[in-house]
């Protein structure tokens, strides 16, 4: 089993999943989020495929810890995910997830038109990595 992370944005879903020994995150694209419904049944889709047993939701907090608007969003989302699956569903501090990805990309010298297809889904994977670190560093298993 793996654990598939979601990075929830307006227009598109990071995706990043764990290996089998839920050690390593890996990237794996994006989803363009045209509708809930849609994206919730590509994301059904992905976690059938990948066997997956529980799902990170990213939480954008504020810097000072409280839930805004986005964080707001981002559980509606997966409480509506939830509803239509029976898997377990995580929510993870995303805080500043997004700014880290930006500040690599842009030191690869990437273009802005292949960062915003990047973002997303490496946003996700660190999200996950995290997530998989404390799981492994407190000796939890999932």
């Amino acid at each position: 089993m793996r654990i598939l992370a979601l990075d929830i944005g307006q227009k598109r879903i990071g995706l990043a999943q764990s290996d089998e020994l839920k050690l390593l995150a890996e990237s794996h694209g994006f989803i363009e989020r045209r509708t809930d419904k849609q994206a919730i049944e590509e994301i059904r889709s992905f976690v059938s495929t990948l066997q997956a047993n529980t799902i990170v939701v990213g939480l954008p907090k504020h810097m000072n810890g409280d839930e805004g608007e986005q964080a707001k969003k981002a559980r509606s989302f997966a409480e509506s995910l939830a509803l239509e699956s029976s898997i377990q569903i995580v929510f993870w501090d995303e805080r500043l997830t997004t700014r880290q990805v930006e500040r690599e990309l842009i030191a690869r010298d990437m273009s802005r038109s292949k960062r915003k297809l990047k973002r997303d889904a490496a946003a996700a994977e660190i999200l996950l990595q995290n997530y998989l670190d404390f799981l492994n560093h407190h000796g939890e298993k999932q």
